[in-house]
């Protein structure tokens, strides 16, 4: 009898611990990135400045102002939005965000788009944009996808 429960038990235990297949998921935002390296064409991105005004819940529209800057001396690439909120009170309408951004290829839609990563220092969400050409991007939602609405998302490098 003592064998059989012994037997039964390590049986037990055997079963649960099983290899599960799933890969863990991260729990945090800043570290859930989709970079995908499968090509080795370098990513172009035209830095500069993008503005343009995007919609808002509770105000007129947020108008932005992204600058992207080339790193120099191997410290990266910085970025500044500037966002206004549109019909609020002034001196408390502009939020400053700065960080670093990261090109990268590929979404969900598209394996060869370019994908601006923004990651702000602070404790702001990253926030993406589609590279549609050398003077438009466009806002993508946190998963890096379209976002599906008939209001624009779209920035424009300014030029000169």
């Amino acid at each position: 009898m003592k064998k059989v429960f012994s037997i039964t038990i390590v049986a037990a235990l055997a079963m649960s611990f099983q290899f599960k297949t799933e890969t863990p998921q991260p729990t945090d935002t800043k570290l859930a990135l989709t970079i995908n390296s499968s090509s080795r064409a370098p990513i172009t991105i035209s830095t500069g400045t993008y503005i343009g005004t995007v919609p808002c819940v509770d105000c007129e529209g947020i108008q932005m102002k992204l600058t992207l800057k080339e790193g120099k001396a191997g410290k990266g690439k910085t970025f500044l939005l500037e966002q206004t909120y549109l019909g609020k009170p002034a001196g408390s309408n502009v939020v400053r965000i700065k960080g670093i951004w990261i090109p990268a290829r590929g979404n969900k839609q598209d394996p060869k788009a370019v994908v601006i990563q923004l990651i702000p220092d602070g404790n702001y969400d990253p926030l993406y944009f589609l590279r549609l050409n050398d003077y438009d991007i466009k806002m993508l939602d946190r998963k890096q996808s379209s976002i599906k609405s008939k209001h624009n998302y779209m920035l424009q490098k300014q030029r000169g």
